[in-house]
């Protein structure tokens, strides 16, 4: 069963998602570094080319000479070939020290000369200019001393170092050198359409790297939403499970298996909950119908109809009660119960809650033994620490023997209160003591004094508790003496 569903326009696609930033992280990385290669090969070209250009200039300046007052060129016709092939020749010129055009290459026709461009220093001068014949050309500008001859006393001549002549027997002198840039153009096209291959070649690859690698990425989870979507809505029994999942989608599986125990659960408690409160209607109706049967068969006994209303009242004074904990306990749960602190002295709170179960309590013989200790004002909602108060006492009274005692020991000091009852519950075991939290459980050995209890009372105490922030714990000790304490801030924020 697949849980696939056509995508809809403006859809968020995490298959989408991860292919554009990787596909896109990718080629602008690989873009970046085309562009970073393409210009560190091109400077590098250019760079040959100018230092070619440059050593060209100087072999030429080499052949100059200077031999007394003569200057001297030792070109040989076929030692320059470049300059004097009729097809894409290269340039030259050389001017004296006084800028007279000197010597000019064989390319350069009559009365043709090359232009020079502004600049001193030996150094050479690199920049682009037309060539004579119209094409785009790169020259050099040099500057340069030819090389000295002098003769012996012999009449031997020999080369001489510039420097030890006199500054009037030297002379500087100027070289112009030209030549076309196709060549570099043609490399440096060569140079791109290799890295263009390669960058398409790349993009190709990159493409078929990034669909692989984003469905293997993007496939646990799709496996992931198959198993949800193959879960049964009638049947909570069946789990996603972590088998052939990647750890970080593993959390994902356990929080829906969780998510799924917790509503088999909660659907558990419902099925419960409203078969208990079935079973605990059903008791008081039952009478209710005997009771109204046995009044019909004698209508005119005034006794029996007087007991029967007294039986009447008892028995819609306990499903009123259950009703009533039933609508609390659900307000209390929804959270639909705002909180209204206001001041209130424990002790009293405690005591006014035991006069009004006082009936009860002298009908099975029991008395309260409260000890208090500190006469801190709590700041917290009343109404509902008074129902908290009601059935803790009033559970206590429903189940402790009779004639035995009900302790209370109340503590408001800083930085909270605590709140103990306590009743003798031989009946109890330690693994029970667990459930007393637990909607519609009694234990009908201990807890089944007088049946005026449906199991309520200290699953709303709970729910209460947790509403206001306080704390609460049972406990049952060696003497089996049930204690149940609450505690918490002295002050509640509403």
């Amino acid at each position: 069963m697949s849980s696939s569903k056509p995508a809809r326009p403006g859809d968020w696609s995490l298959r989408r998602r991860l292919g554009l930033l990787t596909g896109g992280g990718a080629a602008a990385l690989a873009l970046g570094l085309g562009l970073m290669a393409d210009l560190v090969l091109e400077s590098r070209l250019r760079r040959d080319f100018d230092a070619d250009l440059a050593e060209q200039a100087r072999v030429i300046a080499t052949l100059t000479e200077r031999n007394g007052e003569e200057l001297e060129f030792e070109a040989v016709g076929s030692a320059l070939p470049e300059f004097q092939r009729a097809r894409n020749p290269e340039y030259y010129e050389v001017w004296d020290g006084r800028g007279a055009s000197w010597r000019t290459s064989p390319s350069l026709g009559d009365g043709e000369h090359l232009k020079r461009h502004g600049g001193n220093g030996t150094m050479p001068r690199l920049y682009n200019r037309r060539l004579p014949d119209g094409r785009e050309g790169r020259y050099i500008l040099l500057e340069f001393e030819p090389r000295y001859v002098v003769r012996d006393a012999r009449g031997e001549e020999h080369y001489v170092d510039a420097e030890s002549l006199p500054a009037s027997r030297r002379t500087t002198m100027t070289l112009a050198l030209a030549r076309d840039v196709v060549d570099l153009r043609m490399a440096i096209g060569r140079v791109r359409a290799v890295l263009g291959g390669a960058a398409i070649a790349f993009v190709a690859g990159l493409i078929v790297v990034v669909r692989w690698a984003v469905s293997s990425t993007v496939a646990p989870i799709e496996r992931l939403a198959d198993r949800v979507a193959a879960l049964e809505p009638g049947n909570l029994d069946g789990r996603v499970g972590t088998a052939g999942l990647p750890v970080e989608v593993t959390p994902l599986a356990c929080r829906v298996d969780d998510l799924l125990e917790r509503l088999k659960q909660a659907l558990e408690r419902e099925r419960l909950f409203s078969s208990n409160v079935a079973h605990e209607l059903r008791t008081p109706v039952a009478e209710l119908r005997n009771l109204a049967e046995v009044a019909a068969r004698w209508p005119g006994d005034t006794e029996a109809i007087r007991a029967f209303f007294g039986d009447v009242e008892h028995v819609a004074g306990q499903m009123e009660g259950l009703i009533a904990n039933l609508l609390a306990l659900a307000r209390s749960e929804a959270g639909a119960d705002a909180l209204n602190p206001e001041e209130a002295i424990l002790e009293d709170l405690t005591r006014g809650v035991w006069e009004r179960l006082q009936a009860r309590a002298a009908e099975r013989g029991l008395s309260l033994d409260l000890q208090a200790r500190g006469q801190g004002v709590l700041v917290t909602d009343v109404g509902m620490l008074r129902l908290i108060l009601q059935n803790l006492l009033g559970n206590a009274i429903e189940y402790a023997p009779q004639g035995s005692a009900v302790a209370c020991a109340v503590s408001v000091e800083e930085p909270g209160f605590r709140l103990s009852v306590s009743n003798p519950a031989p009946a109890l075991r330690q693994e029970d003591v667990g459930r007393l939290f637990d909607r519609f459980w009694r234990k009908d050995e201990a807890r089944g004094g007088g049946g005026q209890h449906a199991g309520l009372g200290l699953t709303l105490v709970r729910s209460l508790c947790s509403t206001l922030g306080y704390r609460v714990e049972p406990s049952l000790g060696a003497d089996r003496v049930l204690s149940i304490q609450v505690s918490g801030p002295r002050v509640v924020s509403a």
